[in-house]
């Protein structure tokens, strides 16, 4: 699916399950509470407990199932820390894979491949009014790059094209190249070397926007050879 946005936030899941797992063992760790304090004969303190207290304390430290009724708070703390171990080995396992996988996916090489960084314009048009939308293609690798950027833009309300453009670029290494696209969502369109003079910014009060035409859509693709490198889209408010 294309992103709706130029700004990038790229989340592994390797980072996703380690942090998930830390959330886990620090919540293990912080529930594994002392044992009660029982003064003289552990019996005699027993007794003091009713059955239903007694039930609901062993099943609050166990974490499983409620206790025998002749179990005492000292074994259901027993019972629980030894059920508590067996988590904590088994999501320690679990904790010592994930930052594993974490490491050997923040060294891991990047593939250096051409892409798409800026994809912007005014969050306002107007039918009639031109508009200006920015793009810029970078290159990070170390050798000179051949690629084909696509644009395409379209008001929703049809979603027949206002205009489909693309040119060739030649990306030098580590080399970034800026394009325009000027429209007047009239069904016209051109792509441009440097930003049109004639773009202007749209002014709109509360009632233009209650009573907007459309919403506009400008999509960039980026191309090498039969490959899609990148995908960006945006979109505004299209005023008549």
């Amino acid at each position: 699916m294309p992103r709706m946005s130029a700004a990038r936030i790229h989340v592994s899941s390797p980072a996703i399950a380690f942090t998930m797992i830390c959330f886990r063992v620090i919540a293990l760790i912080s529930s594994c509470q002392p044992p009660p304090h029982v003064v003289g004969d552990i019996s005699t303190a027993c007794h003091t407990v009713t059955p239903a207290d007694r039930q609901c304390r062993s099943f609050l430290l166990t974490g499983g199932g409620p206790m025998s009724s002749g179990a005492t708070p000292t074994l259901s703390w027993t019972a629980a820390q030894r059920w508590r171990l067996r988590v904590l080995r088994r999501d320690g396992r679990a904790f010592v894979r994930g930052i594993a996988r974490t490491v050997a996916w923040a060294l891991a090489a990047r593939p250096q491949v051409p892409g798409l960084a800026v994809l912007e314009g005014e969050p306002i048009a107007r039918k009639g009014v031109p508009s200006a939308y920015r793009l810029r293609v970078h290159n990070p690798d170390s050798a000179t790059r051949s690629v084909r950027l696509a644009v395409r833009g379209w008001s929703e309300d049809d979603g027949a094209l206002d205009f489909d453009l693309s040119c060739d670029l030649q990306l030098a290494p580590g080399a970034s190249v800026e394009r325009w696209v000027r429209s007047t969502w009239a069904h016209d369109g051109a792509l441009l070397a440097t930003a049109p003079a004639d773009a202007a910014t749209v002014w709109a009060c509360e009632e233009d926007l209650d009573h907007a035409h459309a919403r506009w859509v400008v999509e960039a693709e980026l191309a090498e050879g039969d490959a899609t490198r990148d995908r960006l889209r945006i979109g505004g408010m299209l005023l008549r």
